[in-house]
């Protein structure tokens, strides 16, 4: 008896909610199909592919040898650098399969990467070789790309920050910008709102409705970091 294993990744909860996953599923649903079987358990990752240890791929090699009482386990994957962007973690990974006795095949090509024939070997590692460039090359260009333009943000007199999680000036421009209003017009006049601080600024934004980037309520160390990283100065 064959029991078939999805095995999907993408690097990041960004593409986890952009199609990735189901993208990846039509491919495997449509490979194993072929063979006449039926996708039985589905493993998910949203982590990237040069880390070796993973929730749902741990998990999965755990649970593995359950299943295998059943019959013979098949892993499908989409495409090989779904299971690993780092050559050293594609192996590391295959030869775990390996040791427990499983296939692990890609639905592109339908090759077991757990062969280790010469030239399945070769084939498996110059592709492993390959997905660890291509990823190399993105990271390279990506750096690149944000290092000039910082350096014309810079030029132009502006902001050099090009990366990273963006703040609320930039996800929640209305927050960001009743919050330095609430700050510079009326925080400043202590004496006359009667010690009006960043507990009372939160009570009113949140009554206003805003929420902060996680949508969670708003705190005061919330009110205080849009108004340190704003460049304000405390009056």
């Amino acid at each position: 008896m064959n029991i078939y294993i999805g095995y999907r990744r993408v690097s990041s909860t960004e593409q986890l909610n952009g199609g990735g996953m189901d993208r990846q599923q039509i491919s495997i649903n449509r490979y194993v199909e072929l063979q006449g079987g039926k996708v039985s358990y589905w493993y998910d990752d949203d982590i990237s592919g040069t880390k070796e240890l993973r929730p749902s791929l741990d998990r999965m090699l755990i649970e593995m040898k359950e299943l295998q009482r059943l019959g013979t386990v098949h892993v499908i994957i989409d495409v090989q650098d779904r299971l690993a962007r780092d050559l050293m973690v594609q192996e590391v990974t295959v030869m775990k399969f390996v040791t427990l006795g499983v296939k692990c095949i890609a639905s592109d090509t339908g090759i077991d990467l757990c062969v280790s024939t010469p030239s399945n070997k070769l084939i498996r590692q110059m592709m492993g070789a390959f997905a660890e460039f291509d990823k190399d090359m993105i990271v390279a260009k990506l750096k690149a790309g944000r290092e000039s333009k910082r350096r014309r943000l810079i030029a132009a007199g502006k902001k050099g920050k090009v990366e990273g999680r963006k703040g609320y000036e930039e996800r929640c421009p209305n927050l960001h910008e009743d919050c330095l209003w609430l700050y510079t017009h009326v925080r400043r006049d202590m004496r006359k709102y009667g010690g009006f601080g960043y507990g009372f600024m939160t009570k009113v934004l949140s009554d206003y409705g805003y929420r902060n980037l996680s949508g969670g309520p708003l705190t005061r160390s919330t009110i205080v970091t849009i108004i340190r990283t704003s460049g304000v100065k405390n009056g």
